[in-house]
């Protein structure tokens, strides 16, 4: 069992002909642990859909730092049973940043409740090597966030991509684009306010969400399942391939997508398609990577590659995709350059890290298909 409280909202709302009154909402939320997993996503939910998160979990709440330009999160070295070291993210408290001029109340986006019913927050403070410094302090520094990914346990890793999509789209998201007004926070800063009479008398434009763009991402095998074809865009660092992907058009299903992006940029039919797994991934933007494996013909391999936007694709076996899965988890585990000896671009050497969907559905193809003894 657990305590709670009593969170009661005052809504304020504007009629048609402008009279303002309030509605009042009731929710309860846990002060200490949260027993079953559907009891915190309501707790969360409650704070995010209030228009004001109450001062308590401001105070107790754990803090993220974000720094801008560039964008790097604070992470620390943690040392496990097995004696290895793994970065984790390191929060700090409220005090902490409130006493450095920083308008916490303001500037923080609520990101969810922890098991311990702990406001989890992300805050980006301004890029001063001295502040940073201070926060980081012998145990701790300041990591580039697309690193970190890679690098952090998975629950993180999310909680780092869902903190610099939000931080980044309440920077950004300044003006309503309707009326051109000034927008305000509501509550979590998930969620911004159109305070307009046109925009408010029109409840589909009073509000206004973080987007998310769609992406299809696909591990591509023969029909045999004997071999993988992977791809590599100019933009790649050297020697690196990885699976097809490409964002979902208008009116295009996500099994529509996979096909047009196969067929347009390697020139191969699929014969099915199956999903795998998804991951929200915040870099250049906020995106949603839908992973699927599709298959093709074994008698229809060859590759036509569509030069204006990949530089190279090709088949490889199971066991080169294992060893370069292996030269990148060595990489990862020496925080060394993700960079091949070699200086031919072209040449595989290996496949994007662990932390990134492709890698995901590598490994998922491996393991269902030619798993070691």
């Amino acid at each position: 069992m657990f305590c709670r409280f009593n969170l009661i909202v005052f809504s304020p709302k504007v009629t048609l002909s402008g009279k303002f009154f309030t509605s009042i909402v009731c929710y309860y939320l846990p002060t200490r642990g949260i027993s079953s997993f559907a009891e915190r996503i309501r707790s969360s939910q409650a704070l995010k859909t209030c228009e004001a998160i109450p001062d308590k979990c401001y105070e107790h709440g754990n803090y993220f730092l974000f720094s801008c330009d560039p964008r790097k999160v604070l992470v620390h070295k943690e040392t496990t049973s097995d004696k290895t070291k793994h970065y984790r993210l390191r929060g700090v408290n409220y005090r902490a940043v409130s006493t450095v001029g920083i308008n916490v109340k303001n500037d923080a986006v609520f990101l969810g409740l922890d098991s311990d019913s702990v406001s989890q927050f992300a805050l980006e403070i301004p890029g001063d090597e001295a502040l940073m410094e201070r926060f980081a302090d012998s145990n701790g520094r300041f990591l580039g966030v697309r690193k970190s990914l890679f690098l952090l346990p998975n629950a993180e890793s999310c909680i780092t991509s869902q903190a610099c999509s939000l931080l980044s789209w309440h920077k950004k998201k300044m003006h309503c684009p309707d009326c051109g007004g000034v927008l305000v926070n509501f509550g979590s800063s998930g969620t911004k306010f159109c305070q307009s009479e046109s925009c408010v008398s029109n409840k589909t434009k009073e509000r206004h969400h973080p987007p998310i763009n769609p992406v299809g991402i696909t591990i591509l095998s023969d029909e045999l399942n004997s071999k993988v074809l992977l791809v590599r865009q100019p933009a790649h660092l050297p020697g690196m391939f990885t699976c097809v992907s490409g964002f979902i058009e208008v009116g295009e299903s996500v099994e529509d997508n996979i096909r047009r992006e196969i067929a347009e940029e390697v020139g191969l039919d699929v014969i099915t398609t199956e999903y795998v797994a998804s991951q929200h991934w915040a870099f250049p933007a906020s995106r949603l990577m839908l992973g699927f494996h599709a298959t093709v013909k074994s008698t229809e391999e060859k590759i036509f590659i569509d030069t204006s936007e990949l530089e190279d694709a090709g088949w490889f076996s199971p066991d080169q995709l294992r060893d370069s899965l292996e030269r990148v988890k060595l990489m990862a585990s020496k925080e060394s350059s993700l960079m091949p000896d070699s200086d031919d671009r072209k040449s595989f050497c290996w496949v994007p890290p662990k932390g990134a969907l492709a890698n995901t559905l590598i490994r998922w193809w491996l393991n269902k298909f030619h798993p070691e003894a």
